[in-house]
């Protein structure tokens, strides 16, 4: 028979041992929180788009190439691409001596691996540009940004001389080193505040002083128009300009003879394709949401936007229910499956595919 506490007693016990706690509950079978950690090679985010779940150390194409995929990857490249050059690609992750970053346009988007080699040097941070391989004064007249394409034409004493240009300007000079790279992240250039508004003479070369050394001119990519803003009202036949882009600023002079008001004009360029010849092949029509592949049964590296028509080699053996495309415009070559693809091209929508939710892909061919 239990003897039941009195006042005092109780009291006592309360004072020794606090309020009593619950009972706790049994041991949890579950396993101990996961803290996640960035990969070596993870992408450069500016927005977070994790979820609740356990971390993995490289997520799917369908996860990667979602919609507003630029401004989830923070850095760029610039791949080295046949005439016209390549714009600047999101970058997805590094390795020592190669980037992978996201080709996209309406036709598709996926995933390219690119050595160092295929991708050009640029800037990794605005820099001024040296005459000689010296460290800036600060009152350097060329300032090249993140994104200009360089070119090394040798090193010295920690520097590299460079011929840069945006495309449409092109200058020589010395930059530090240690600020070339080639995955960079966009950087804005110092804004410039002109009086006047004109268009540059596409031979003339600007000067860094009157009867100084030359900076640099036009190329000859260079459009029929290129404006530059005019700094001073000079009442002399020299006047001080600046050209200014995304990746390059020029200050120098100009003769007034080099100036001419802008008027409106402009001009098309077209660029073709030349497709593979390897007999025996077949014209195809890949429909839009079709995923591609690295290899047959491989990674699936992206995905269709529109459907895809071309002239492909028929494949044998083990991949037979294989194709390969290599678009010139994406330098890589990917895989998709026979199965699906059409020998006439569909009629319908010219939307591209919205990829704002990813996107799944069926089964592969069986082996």
């Amino acid at each position: 028979m239990r003897r039941a506490l009195g006042p005092g007693a109780a009291l006592a016990l309360v004072l020794a041992c606090g309020t009593p706690a619950p009972p706790a509950p049994p041991p949890s079978r579950s396993p101990a929180p996961v803290v996640a950690t960035a990969p070596d090679a993870a992408p450069a985010l500016v927005e977070s788009d994790a979820g609740a779940g356990p971390p993995t150390s490289t997520p799917p194409a369908s996860e990667l190439l979602r919609d507003g995929f630029e401004r989830r990857l923070a850095e760029r490249v610039l791949p080295r691409a046949r005439k016209p050059r390549s714009p600047a690609r999101a970058v997805v992750s590094k390795d020592p001596g190669r980037a992978r970053y996201v080709f996209d346009d309406e036709r598709l988007r996926v995933l390219v691996w690119a050595d160092d080699a295929a991708l050009w040097e640029t800037p990794i941070a605005p820099t001024p540009l040296t005459r000689w391989p010296v460290k800036p004064t600060g009152k350097e007249r060329v300032t090249v940004g993140p994104g200009a394409f360089l070119e090394s034409k040798g090193e010295k004493n920690g520097f590299v001389k460079v011929a840069a240009d945006d495309e449409t300007f092109g200058v020589e000079g010395w930059v530090p080193k240690a600020k070339v790279g080639r995955a960079y992240t966009p950087a804005p250039l110092p804004d410039v505040q002109g009086i006047d508004t004109w268009v540059l003479d596409s031979q003339a070369w600007v000067l860094e002083r009157p009867g100084g050394a030359r900076l640099g001119r036009l190329l000859d990519t260079a459009g029929p128009q290129v404006e530059v803003q005019a700094l001073v009202d000079s009442p002399t036949w020299m006047v001080e300009i600046a050209y200014r882009s995304d990746s390059l600023l020029v200050r120098g002079f100009v003769p007034k003879t080099a100036l001419s008001v802008p008027s409106p004009s402009g001009y098309g360029v077209g660029y073709g394709r030349v497709g593979k010849k390897n007999p025996p092949e077949e014209t195809l029509t890949f429909p839009a949401g079709a995923c591609l592949y690295a290899e047959p049964w491989g990674e699936v590296v992206g995905v269709l936007r529109l459907p895809f028509t071309d002239t492909v080699h028929i494949e044998s053996g083990e991949r037979a229910a294989w194709r390969q495309i290599a678009p010139q415009w994406t330098g890589t070559e990917v895989w998709l499956p026979r199965e699906g693809a059409s020998p006439t091209p569909p009629e319908g929508s010219k939307t591209p595919l919205s990829l704002a939710e990813g996107f799944s892909c069926g089964a592969a061919p069986k082996r």
